[in-house]
């Protein structure tokens, strides 16, 4: 078992990893493979997604060659999905994100358009956090 496997408290983890990049990352959640989210950003910043529009996203990761045909919506935005290196980037008119999976949960992180390289080095410290 992985010493992550056994970690109870995802609000404060998130909340201690979001508190340095406040500025470039607007809301993240971390998220089970079968859509139920563990952990949120709260306050103004709160991610909320409907239960079928996270049902519909985790099922993405299931089947990346599809991604970019389908799009994606969350919290009832359409993104228009890429996908690098197993990274599902969702392209909104003002807001993006980013998600990715280690298999056993799903990191997403919505940020200004303009910090893509802040998102990618968060969610790099999540992935590194959890193997």
């Amino acid at each position: 078992m992985q010493p992550w496997q056994n970690f109870v408290d995802w609000t404060s983890y998130l909340s201690s990893r979001l508190h340095a990049k406040r500025n470039e990352i607007r809301r993240a959640a971390i998220v089970g493979t079968d859509g139920c989210v563990w952990a949120r950003s709260e306050g103004a910043n709160e991610f909320r997604p409907t239960e079928s529009e996270m049902k519909s996203f985790v099922r993405h990761f299931t089947n990346l060659i599809n991604v970019p045909a389908n799009g994606a919506d969350l919290e009832g935005v359409h993104y228009a999905l890429t996908v690098n290196s197993g990274v599902i980037r969702g392209i909104g008119e003002e807001v993006d994100f980013f998600a990715m999976t280690n298999h056993s949960v799903i990191f997403i992180i919505f940020c200004n358009q303009s910090t893509y390289q802040d998102a990618m080095d968060t969610l790099a410290a999540f992935d590194n956090d959890f193997q």
